[in-house]
């Protein structure tokens, strides 16, 4: 079993859902999610925990030790460049803001970036 199982397990739901939720039009809630999303942002907490060696409670610090400094540099990380480390957090910052920023998970899944930083993550932690 890999050390981000519980999240990259979840990559063949993400998968069947597509974008993980849609942007409806109440005031209230802005984003509708989907199991596979609400099921990322309780997983990635869990391995947060799980991991702690990692030091990635700090992922604010861990990303700009690799020079990600925002949103952008994200998105534009190379994640064959990327270790575990850093991937899971990008994914764990993307699901810590989507508390104070509703639908920028939905923004991620749609763009295909969320799905692709699991499957290079799978891969690392599979030793591939």
């Amino acid at each position: 079993m890999g050390r981000f199982d519980k999240i990259t397990d979840l990559i063949p739901m993400i998968e069947a859902e597509g974008e993980c939720g849609e942007w409806v039009s109440s005031d209230r809630w802005p984003v509708e999610s989907t199991p596979a999303s609400n099921e990322l942002l309780k997983k990635a907490h869990e391995c947060l925990d799980e991991n702690e060696d990692l030091g990635i409670a700090d992922y604010r610090s861990v990303l700009e030790s690799y020079g990600l400094f925002n949103g952008e540099d994200l998105v534009a990380a190379d994640v064959q460049n990327c270790d575990a480390r850093c991937l899971f957090s990008m994914i764990f910052a993307i699901v810590r803001e989507e508390r104070f920023w509703d639908g920028i998970l939905v923004e991620y899944f749609k763009s295909g970036k969320m799905l692709e930083w699991l499957k290079r993550l799978r891969e690392l932690d599979e030793g591939v």
